[in-house]
């Protein structure tokens, strides 16, 4: 935590974890390059290479997996209250808050998205397609079953 500012009770691990922290509090960084550009967030736990790297703001996240958060033109600036898991978890699905996604792979849909803000739940979809409180996509690409 080489760059951080103002900030207190924070735990850092790995080669520039959490560097460019400036008002950030209670925030646990571990892995390579792990919430390095997290500027602003508190209540955060990020485990993973490079997992919210360029990720700007947020606060009350779990970011776990490597590239979690995006990679390329898939990178997230901001999310509160987002649960990502798996590798390259959340690259695809635009950046937001109360999201949740199981996913591995920059290339596969989650196997398992939501909403918390919504309740809203699916399975082999992003969070932006769920159109009832449960939805499963089929491999076809059509909706399979919707619960509203």
């Amino acid at each position: 935590m080489q760059g951080l500012y103002y900030g207190s009770y924070n735990s850092a691990f790995g080669y520039a974890a959490g560097r460019d922290g400036v008002l950030v509090n209670r925030n646990t960084y571990g892995g390579y390059f792990a919430g390095r550009q997290l500027q602003e967030g508190d209540d955060n736990t990020i485990l993973g290479a490079r997992a919210f790297e360029d990720t700007k703001t947020g606060s009350q996240n779990t970011i776990l997996g490597a590239l979690a958060a995006g990679i390329g033109s898939s990178v997230w600036n901001s999310a509160s209250r987002t649960v990502l898991i798996g590798y390259c978890a959340g690259t695809g699905i635009p950046e937001g808050n109360d999201i949740f996604a199981l996913q591995v792979g920059s290339e596969a849909l989650p196997l398992a998205s939501g909403k918390f803000d919504t309740g809203r739940f699916g399975i082999n979809c992003r969070p932006a397609d769920l159109t009832g409180f449960f939805h499963v996509r089929d491999t076809s690409g059509n909706p399979g079953l919707t619960i509203d």
